[in-house]
């Protein structure tokens, strides 16, 4: 164990500490790679896929937002994430969440489009604060990693520390998560802050989850920036859209 506020040589390090370090001084590069990786998904509603493809594309540089020509339906490409159930009775720490197969597409019927502009208005508007909430236990976990790595955090100490974790996380309402990645990365926190599986106080455990809830952490703001520029630019699109369809309605009014 490091002894506090004393700095250890890299050849000092035991296999354990040097490679908890290196996962956290590398998780922003790895997630960076894994966020940018173009994933291989499956379709939701084969026939709807079909259906939608062949429908006319609302505007000719996004293939994702297609309308329907008899109906005036929006269709919107969207990625839904799987969810986890959680069963009655089940302690939060022995959660195990298996994530199978790959990720799915489905195309979302909307009646119009200004339902489409409120959805983008209701994302965006919610992003800034699941930023800075991701922000802030991203930040308390690398925190941790190094208050372990340190040995400012003992056995005696350990509940304390326990607790003011599991009030953060149920303030940013992360206690709540049900899609696989965020529960996850919750659990492995909240596991880290606990004795280890033979109630051991097991500091080079606790931090190499630390470091694994800091990856996922890191895939979740990133593609959560991938969102909003996403619907950013969409916004912007349907906006044009509908001012150019108000301006055609006007001009058929004016003529009759």
């Amino acid at each position: 164990m490091v002894e506090k506020d004393k700095v250890r040589n890299p050849d000092q390090l035991t296999l354990g500490e040097d490679i908890a370090i290196q996962l956290l001084r590398t998780s922003e590069l790895r997630a960076t790679k894994k966020a940018s990786r173009k994933p291989i998904v499956e379709i939701e509603d084969a026939p709807l896929d079909t259906f939608a493809r062949l429908q006319p594309q609302v505007f000719s540089d996004e293939y994702t937002v297609r309308y329907v020509r008899f109906s005036g339906e929006i269709l919107l490409l969207s990625y839904p994430r799987k969810r986890v159930k959680e069963i009655p009775g089940q302690k939060r720490l022995s959660t195990r969440v298996k994530i199978e197969g790959r990720p799915h597409k489905n195309w979302v019927r909307h009646r119009d489009i200004e339902t489409v502009i409120r959805k983008a208005n209701h994302i965006l508007e919610k992003a800034p604060d699941t930023k800075i909430n991701i922000q802030n236990v991203l930040e308390l976990t690398r925190n941790l990693f190094f208050k372990f790595h340190q040995g400012e955090i003992t056995r005696e100490e350990l509940s304390i520390h326990f607790e003011e974790v599991y009030k953060l996380l149920k303030e940013v309402g992360l206690l709540r998560v049900r899609v696989p990645q965020k529960k996850l990365a919750v659990d492995q926190i909240l596991k880290a802050m606990n004795l280890d599986k033979i109630d051991r106080f097991n500091p080079q455990a606790s931090k190499l989850r630390l470091a694994s809830s800091s990856i996922k952490q890191t895939v979740e703001l990133i593609g959560l920036g991938k969102a909003t520029s996403k619907y950013d630019r969409l916004l912007l699109l349907l906006l044009l859209e509908r001012e150019y369809e108000r301006f055609c309605i006007n001009q058929v009014i004016e003529r009759w």
